[in-house]
């Protein structure tokens, strides 16, 4: 570009800014951006309303107290590590690769 900061905010043209925009692809990234986000709630809505009821059932502790599977924890030199948390992301985590998975595989079929 040989035109200066000054002359190209006077020169501001639309134009050139839907070529750039066309030429650098930057529709599509918006558009698979908005997708994503959407994706991302379907599947958080669909885990925690669906699967994780299933998955948070109650565990009995050593004093007799009812926790969610979520809530458990274990002592590691005064702090509590939440190995239920742990788990269920690791699940969540699994189960979303594998229908990524199976998507990928059914657009390949297409």
């Amino acid at each position: 570009m040989s035109e200066s900061p000054e002359e190209f905010i006077y020169t501001f043209n639309f134009l050139k800014l839907i070529k750039f925009f066309s030429k650098n692809g930057v529709v599509t990234m918006a558009i698979v951006a908005v997708l994503s986000y959407r994706l991302n709630d379907l599947s958080n809505d669909i885990f925690n309303n669906g699967i994780l009821p299933l998955i948070n059932i109650d565990i009995k502790t050593e004093n007799n107290k009812i926790i969610k599977f979520d809530e458990y924890a274990i002592k590691l030199y005064k702090t509590d590590i939440y190995i239920g948390k742990i788990l269920i992301s690791l699940i969540k985590t699994i189960i979303i690769i594998y229908v990524i998975y199976l998507i990928g595989y059914a657009i390949k079929l297409i």
